[in-house]
């Protein structure tokens, strides 16, 4: 696996418990959007093993609208920072949303990651869809600083 730090700006859209197998563990989604027609937010993740990425964007203009990248088999862990907040994670999907606006070519992407459930979760949930009012009186969703560091693992998890 690659030591490759990914920083980027995001919304944290999503902070559920799940219950798989009798195991309970948080699910939560960041989304990032990317502008213009050359596409990089997925080579780190090429570099960490996941085959085929690149091929997938390196068209101008993507022949696909929607897509869903699972993950899960590849084991990547992650030391997430999202606006200072540490947890450990393994991101197991990425949905793909490609979509012309004006002249200019704007990718979403939805991270999803599983984590255990830790005292911290109630700052995480604080961020979920958090609006702040702009310059001009109007609510929007606010973008917050992300770090993903790749880790070995969750030692003591079955994520």
């Amino acid at each position: 696996m690659s030591n490759e730090t990914i920083e980027f700006t995001g919304i944290m859209v999503k902070h559920s418990p799940v219950i798989k197998k009798n195991d309970v563990f948080a699910n939560l989604q960041i989304k990032t959007s990317e502008v213009g027609a050359i596409r990089t937010f997925v080579k780190p993740f090429q570099n960490a093993g996941v085959e085929g990425l690149s091929d997938l964007f390196k068209e101008e203009y993507l022949p696909w609208n929607k897509m869903n990248i699972p993950l899960g088999e590849y084991n990547l862990y992650y030391k997430v920072v999202f606006e200072g907040v540490e947890f450990d994670a393994k991101l197991v999907n990425i949905a793909v949303n490609n979509k012309r606006v004006k002249e200019s070519s704007v990718t979403d992407y939805l991270l999803t990651f599983d984590k255990c459930i830790e005292e911290n979760d109630a700052k995480v949930s604080y961020y979920i869809k958090h609006k702040e009012e702009d310059e001009n009186g109007k609510m929007q969703l606010v973008q917050y600083p992300v770090t993903l560091e790749s880790i070995e693992g969750m030692p003591g998890t079955n994520i």
